[in-house]
């Protein structure tokens, strides 16, 4: 890789690290990332043009740097890869106040975009509906991860019910990611970008602390005291905390034999804390603005 990287991009490349989706090394005091291509062609050349933009306008995201032959993807031993300049530290733990600071500097960049096929409902049902087609299958091989299969499929139904009382809202819009994490590398991938409503990073970035446990409450509370978010707002984020994306993004890598299905079970032991927390964020967004409660969750909860 050493010799691929001086090749292609007349670098010395120092401290080169493998990561889970390519490289990570140092020239001349600065970090750059060699990441796998996966992309389609429409897909590079979108991002790439965005990229110019944003690094032109200052907003914090990797640059993606051309090589030798002025092209975004190099070929290295039959694998695509790009390359990206970081510019931030990738040993601090990304945050509610950097995806709110994300959100304002790329704001501009949002006007006058369609959001006609943004609707949560309709993709979240298709995503049921594939899940309840594999299940009989998907039983006979991974019967730890069926255990709970139908609990999650009814709360994500639960999420499908919730928002289409909510089809006429216009929630706000925003640069978001793919998924949210803490993690810096990631998060500033301009590949990790999408046009969403902006309570996606924001939901997203929760479940993912909560099932790492790493919730913090004062974090959150400070989030929807000080982001400015409507009404709207609001009532598409907690119908979004209550879609199990996280159990979707395992579940999934169980059936790609990426993850060993006992993770599920980790999710599964938190079943009850979550809907505490559910029940909990409910009655905090109430102090902003109307939000409905979901009956079956109340009623659980005092079960417990």
């Amino acid at each position: 890789m050493e010799n691929a990287i001086k090749y292609y991009y007349n670098m010395s490349p120092n401290n080169i690290e493998k990561r889970e989706n390519g490289y990570i090394f140092e020239y001349k005091e600065e970090l750059y990332y060699l990441e796998n291509c996966f992309y389609s062609e429409k897909r590079i050349k979108e991002v790439y043009e965005l990229n110019k933009i944003m690094i032109n306008n200052q907003i914090l995201v990797h640059e993606i740097l051309l090589n030798a032959l002025k092209q975004v993807v190099t070929t290295i031993d039959d694998k695509a890869y790009i390359l990206m300049r970081t510019n931030v530290n990738l040993n601090k733990k990304v945050d509610l106040k950097d995806i709110s600071y994300f959100h304002y500097l790329s704001r501009f960049l949002i006007n006058n975009k369609d959001n006609s096929n943004l609707f949560w409902g309709n993709k979240w049902a298709k995503k049921i509906d594939y899940y309840e087609q594999q299940a009989i299958e998907i039983g006979k091989k991974y019967p730890i991860a069926m255990e709970t299969f139908n609990y999650f499929i009814g709360i994500a139904e639960n999420a499908v019910t919730y928002i289409n009382d909510y089809k006429m809202l216009k929630p706000t819009l925003a640069y978001c990611h793919i998924r949210t994490s803490s993690d810096a590398l990631d998060f500033y991938n301009p590949f990790n970008l999408l046009i969403d409503y902006k309570v996606r990073d924001i939901s997203e970035y929760i479940k993912y602390n909560f099932f790492n446990s790493n919730i913090d409450y004062n974090e959150i509370a400070e989030y929807i005291l000080n982001s400015n978010l409507t009404p709207d707002d609001i009532r598409y984020f907690y119908a979004r905390m209550l879609f199990p994306t996280y159990y979707f993004d395992i579940f999934e890598k169980v059936m790609e034999n990426l993850e060993d299905e006992v993770k599920i079970i980790y999710i599964s032991n938190n079943i009850n804390e979550y809907e505490k927390f559910l029940n909990y964020l409910c009655r905090y967004l109430n102090r902003f603005t109307p939000v409905e409660e979901v009956e079956w969750i109340k009623k659980a909860i005092n079960q417990h």
